[in-house]
C-alpha cells in the first residue's frame, strides 16, 4: 500500500532518507520495517493501547467477547483495568513485515471482512474480531501494517488483505461515543500542508506492557 499526494520517506535497504517529510511506503517491507521506529510509539513486540487521535477513545473488543465477529469499537479509555483495551502487537510475517493485533483478553485478532472489496464504491467495512490459532500462518486480512509519520507521534494502519488500495482503519464519523464502529475507509485528507489523514484515521500507540 501507498499514501499517495505527500511527500515520502524512501526508504533504502540501507535507510537512508531522500526526503525528511513524512514516513516510507507501506508495500517496502524495509520501509515498512523502519516506520515502526519513526515517533510511532511502537517498541518492538509487546501490549499497547491504540487510542483515536480524534477522540481520545481506545480502540476497544466489545464486551471482551471471544467469538469470531465481535465488533471492534472505539470506547471510553480504560485500558488499565480492562481487557478488552489491550493488544498485543508483533510481526506475523517476517517475509513482509505485517503485524498482527491480538487482544489480550479473547486472544482474537483484529479482522477486516475478507469477502468485502473496499474497491468497489469504497463500501464501508466494520471491522471485526476473528480467531485464529497464532501458531500457524494468519491470513491476511488479520494483519497490519502502519505509516508513521516522522514530525508527528501518531500512526495509520492498512490491512494487508487491501494492501493495493487506498485504505486506512477509521473510527467512523470521529464518532466519541462508546460502541463506535471501526472501519476499512479510503483515506480522507485533511487541509494541512502536510496533508495528513484526517484525524480520525491516526491512532496512538501506548505501550502498556510486555
Amino acid at each position: 500500500m501507498q499514501f499517495r499526494n505527500r511527500s515520502l520517506i524512501l526508504a533504502t535497504a540501507a535507510l537512508a532518507f531522500v526526503n525528511s517529510a513524512v514516513a516510507a511506503p507501506l508495500n517496502d517491507l524495509v520501509a515498512r520495517r523502519y516506520s515502526w521506529q519513526v515517533n510511532s510509539g511502537y517498541t518492538g513486540a509487546g501490549v499497547y493501547t491504540i487510542t483515536s487521535y480524534a477522540t481520545g477513545t481506545n480502540l476497544d473488543l466489545y464486551n471482551g467477547d471471544t467469538k469470531s465477529g465481535t465488533p471492534i469499537t472505539g470506547w471510553t479509555a480504560q485500558a488499565a483495568n480492562n481487557l478488552h483495551q489491550q493488544w498485543r502487537m508483533s510481526e506475523a510475517d517476517p517475509k513482509s513485515g505485517y503485524l498482527s493485533i491480538q487482544n489480550v483478553g479473547s486472544g482474537t485478532f483484529i479482522a477486516a471482512d475478507p469477502k468485502i472489496t473496499p474497491k468497489i464504491g469504497g463500501a464501508l467495512n466494520k471491522l471485526t474480531a476473528l480467531a485464529e490459532d497464532p501458531s500457524k500462518a494468519l491470513p491476511l486480512n488479520v494483519l497490519w501494517g502502519f505509516e508513521a509519520f516522522y514530525s508527528s507521534s501518531f500512526v495509520a494502519f492498512s490491512n494487508a488483505k487491501y494492501a493495493d488500495g487506498d485504505y486506512v482503519m477509521d473510527l467512523s464519523g470521529s464518532n466519541p461515543a462508546n460502541g463506535a464502529d471501526v472501519l476499512l475507509y479510503p483515506t480522507l485528507r485533511d487541509s494541512t500542508p502536510d496533508q495528513y489523514l484526517v484525524k480520525n484515521q491516526l491512532w496512538v500507540l501506548t505501550r502498556i506492557g510486555d
